[in-house]
C-alpha cells in the first residue's frame, strides 16, 4: 500500500510540474505575441498598424528637437512604418530624420512643431497627405523632396 501511495504522489507531483511548465510556456508565447505587435522606446512608439508616434527626442524623450540620432532608435522599423504622428513637446524635426520611409502615406504634426529640417521627409515616395499646423514657421530645403513619383 505504501508503494502505491508513493506512486500516486509521484504522478501528482509530475502532473503539477508539467502543468506549471505548460502555463509558463503559454505565458511566454502570449507575451512574445503581444510585444511583437507594438514596440516602444523613450519618446516614440510604433503600433501594429505601422503608425510611428514620436513624442520627443533625446535619451529621455523630453527634448523639443527630434534629430537623426533619435531616429536610430526606430530605424529598424523603417519598412513597417505607414504613418507618422509627431506629438508631445516636439518643436523641431531635424535634418533627414524620416528620409527614405518609402511606405509612409500620411504625416501629422502637433501644434508645437515650428520647424521641419533639411530633407526631413525626402524620398518618402508613398506620401500623399501632410497635415501642417499653423505653428510651422520654417520648412527647410528639400524637406519633402521626391515624395511623389
Amino acid at each position: 500500500m505504501g508503494a502505491l501511495k508513493s506512486e500516486i504522489k509521484g504522478k501528482q507531483l509530475f502532473s503539477i510540474v508539467m502543468s506549471t511548465v505548460l502555463a509558463l510556456v503559454l505565458v511566454m508565447i502570449f507575451n512574445v505575441t503581444v510585444f511583437a505587435a507594438a514596440e516602444e522606446g523613450t519618446g516614440w512608439k510604433i503600433d501594429d498598424a505601422g503608425v510611428l508616434t514620436v513624442t520627443g527626442g533625446g535619451s529621455q524623450g523630453k527634448l523639443a528637437k527630434v534629430d537623426a540620432k533619435d531616429a536610430k532608435a526606430w530605424e529598424s522599423h523603417k519598412d513597417e512604418v505607414t504613418a507618422i504622428k509627431v506629438e508631445g513637446n516636439v518643436t523641431t524635426i531635424g535634418d533627414e530624420v524620416f528620409k527614405g520611409y518609402s511606405k509612409v502615406t500620411t504625416v501629422e504634426f502637433a501644434d508645437t512643431v515650428t520647424e521641419i529640417g533639411v530633407s526631413a521627409f525626402a524620398e518618402c515616395s508613398a506620401l500623399t497627405s501632410v497635415k501642417l499646423p499653423a505653428s510651422v514657421q520654417k520648412i527647410r530645403q528639400k524637406a519633402f523632396q521626391k515624395c511623389t513619383e
